[in-house]
């Protein structure tokens, strides 16, 4: 009586219709929590920004290390700490966490082309909550 292929053929088409009206976002949903605040955003807000070594130098002075974190994501800034000393007198590292600090002196240590320097991407990565 019944015809099982029409009801195969109906569930696969409106399985199809499902997922494709539906939006589909890749961008990952990212998280930052620092000892001032919390940022939640997606990482999908890259534009072409030219990157700027002053930028960063400026930002890990007067920002907070989830304001760092978001900026150095979203490709607006660039550059390195070669000095820890006068790192650790930023806002940037004044504002992490014990956790985040421990993550950052890591950072520092391990030699990038045998030379002690901490990277915006490895302070970027510090800022990421993992819980």
């Amino acid at each position: 009586m019944y015809n099982h292929n029409l009801f195969l053929l109906i569930g696969m088409i409106l399985t199809a219709v499902a997922f494709t009206d539906t939006p589909i976002s890749y961008a990952e949903k990212r998280e930052c929590k620092d000892l001032t605040r919390q940022i939640n955003y997606n990482s999908e807000d890259h534009d072409d920004n030219k990157e700027s070594e002053k930028a960063f130098k400026k930002s890990l002075k007067q920002d907070s290390l989830c304001e760092f974190t978001e900026k150095h994501d979203k490709e607006e800034l660039t550059g390195e700490v070669k000095d820890w000393g006068n790192y650790q007198k930023t806002e940037v590292y004044q504002t992490s966490s014990k956790e985040q600090k421990e993550c950052q002196k890591e950072g520092f240590i391990s030699p990038d082309d045998g030379e002690k320097a901490l990277q915006g991407y490895e302070i970027e990565y510090c800022g990421w909550d993992e819980d």
